[in-house]
């Protein structure tokens, strides 16, 4: 009885956190998914009963979580993320994206095309002089794009840009 409890307040924690998640048994059955997951499933098309799918979660059992590559789809990436403590095989869902990095932070930032590509290199840890390499401009060209990239993002240096950028390109596939 206590243990039921636990996991149904497992549960409600999923969803109130909206976390995509879904369990399965060792047979490959669905055993019950966050309202979320439901709703990607329902949305993406994704056949749990497929052939392909059932194969892949089974392999999943038989190895390491490091060793699992995602199940992907065109729209979606399924995770191995473990087991439950019921032994249930728990996946989560994630969106996949069809657009650049550099798309992701134009539109999350207003910003040019060429500031997007600075940004970008910049969350990628390069410095002014290596990212005038990369895109073939001088250094002070890539610093006075920095200079409007951190004022249309509303921050005061490098790594608060680069953090900010980083979260929206990494965050938003949760």
């Amino acid at each position: 009885m206590i243990n039921a409890r636990l996991l149904k307040s497992a549960r409600q924690a999923i969803d109130a956190f909206d976390r995509s998640v879904l369990a399965f048994d060792t047979d490959a059955a669905l055993l019950w998914g966050s309202d979320k997951a439901m709703q990607m499933v329902t949305q993406s098309g994704l056949d749990l009963d497929s052939t392909e799918f059932r194969m892949w979660l089974r392999d999943c059992v038989e190895q390491p979580v490091s060793a699992v590559s995602p199940c992907l789809t065109h729209s979606l990436a399924v995770q191995f993320i473990g087991f439950s403590a019921a032994r249930e095989v728990l996946v989560k869902l994630v969106p996949q994206r069809t657009d650049s990095n550099e798309d992701v932070l134009r539109s999350a930032f207003n910003l040019t095309i060429r500031e997007a590509e600075v940004l970008y290199w910049l969350t990628l840890g390069k410095t002014n002089r290596d990212i005038s390499a990369i895109l073939s401009q001088s250094a002070r060209t890539v610093n006075k794009h920095l200079e409007q990239v951190f004022q249309k993002m509303g921050v005061d240096n490098r790594r608060s840009g680069a953090v900010l950028a980083d979260r929206k390109l990494h965050v938003t596939a949760q």
